[in-house]
């Protein structure tokens, strides 16, 4: 989590689901850190954007949801935050367009998506390349 400067000391539990097929090594890696102190992080989460705003972050979260099958299905978050990182052009996407240029028009998908649950206290993190 250092990528996102989020240090162990903050929370408590983590699960670590990982999926890879392909040539070249492509898959998801989806990451859950469970009760995080908010008062460690809060200073990234302002800098976040809200994930209620995003309809493209809840479509990416159910897609992973539906490649881990049963073993792993993260709940709807309705209050929260998320930082998109597109790996391939090195840049933060905010925008619901950007996402959208990067998931449906790409033909190289990476990207790390990093999501804050405020009632769950719960760190989601996926890393994408497909």
């Amino acid at each position: 989590m250092k990528q996102f400067k989020i240090g162990r000391a903050t929370y408590s539990e983590s699960l670590i689901y990982e999926a890879y097929g392909g040539l070249q090594n492509d898959g998801i890696m989806l990451a859950v850190y469970y009760d995080v102190d908010a008062a460690k992080i809060i200073h990234q989460l302002d800098s976040w954007e809200k994930i209620n705003d995003s309809p493209t972050i809840s479509s990416i979260l159910k897609n992973v949801s539906s490649y881990f099958g049963l073993d792993f299905v993260i709940p709807e978050i309705a209050s929260g935050n998320f930082f998109l990182y597109d790996n391939s052009q090195h840049k933060e996407l905010r925008s619901e367009a950007e996402m959208n240029t990067l998931l449906l028009h790409s033909e190289d998908v990476n990207f790390s998506l990093v999501v804050w649950d405020d009632e769950k206290h719960t760190i989601y993190i996926v890393e994408y390349r497909i």
